[in-house]
């Protein structure tokens, strides 16, 4: 009885320390259409909005599906450094706009998951071209529960004057599958509540033959 109960606490103890799943989530931006293009907004007539296109990558390199659950029902946002050159300039980057209040669950099937994305640079004057600067932009996944492990490489637009060019992490990153054992995490709980057991028992037993 004493060591079915070591065997299952145990168990229990090193699913409890273990934390996020393991498993982990890649996400990078292969490519992005320049030069972007010029929104006009008439409610912001203070303000440039420039739209860029593009393509990019989930990459899930376990042979499982993964799944995330999200608080809206998108899963892709985008989170943004910018450096203008001109330091009066400020700007924001918008993200998907048409996401529905609702808890989602997502899958993220095994391999390189690539779709299309789209994404907007506002800046705070009235400008007709980007101005100088290195914005660099990632995707960011919304995991509401925080079940895996997550890389977002960047890529970063460096504007010099008419010169545009783009930089793209992880395009030569080599993704591996965890391989798991909960051998070693069993077993020193293993011998920690066996022990304690054996400790009681024999404490316990010198009580009795006391009394």
């Amino acid at each position: 009885m004493l060591i079915l109960f070591s065997v299952i606490f145990s168990l229990v103890s090193s699913q409890i320390h273990a934390g996020s799943s393991g498993y982990t989530i890649y996400t990078r931006i292969t490519k992005i259409d320049l030069p972007p293009t010029l929104v006009f907004r008439e409610n912001y007539p203070n303000q440039t909005f420039f739209a860029f296109e593009g393509l990019a990558d989930i990459i899930n390199p376990c042979e499982k599906n993964l799944y995330i659950g999200s608080s809206t029902t998108c899963l892709v946002f985008y989170q943004a450094d910018l450096a203008f050159e001109n330091d009066s300039y400020s700007g924001l980057i918008w993200g998907p706009s048409l996401c529905g209040q609702a808890f989602t669950n997502h899958t993220i099937e095994p391999g390189i998951n690539e779709g299309y994305i789209f994404f907007e640079l506002s800046v705070n004057e009235t400008l007709q071209n980007l101005p100088n600067g290195n914005f660099t932009i990632r995707l960011h996944l919304e995991d509401y529960h925080g079940l895996h492990d997550y890389v977002h490489f960047n890529s970063t637009i460096t504007v010099n004057d008419s010169n545009i060019t783009m930089s793209y992490e992880g395009r030569d990153a080599i993704f591996t599958c965890p391989t798991f054992s909960t051998l070693p995490t069993v077993i020193p709980n293993f011998i920690v509540v066996l022990m304690s057991g054996i400790l009681v028992m024999v404490i316990v037993r010198k009580k009795a033959r006391v009394l």
